[in-house]
């Protein structure tokens, strides 16, 4: 099923669908936490087995003022 509409992703929870296939996974929802969240995922993604991280950054995060 092709969906022509993009606001479709907003409704869709992401980091719920990429969890099993993700070392780490997690919605950002304060821009202050970006720094914690990065750090952990990049100790995640290169720690042990390497593999792949998420971090879903919705754009009312990434238009706050810090």
């Amino acid at each position: 099923i092709w969906i022509r509409h993009k606001e479709v992703f907003s409704i869709i929870d992401q980091v719920y669908f990429v969890k099993p296939y993700t070392k780490y996974s997690v919605r950002i929802t304060s821009a202050k936490d970006i720094p914690y969240h990065v750090n952990k995922a990049v100790r995640s993604a290169t720690t042990g087995r390497p593999g792949p991280v998420f971090l879903d950054l919705p754009g009312s995060v990434l238009n706050e003022t810090v």
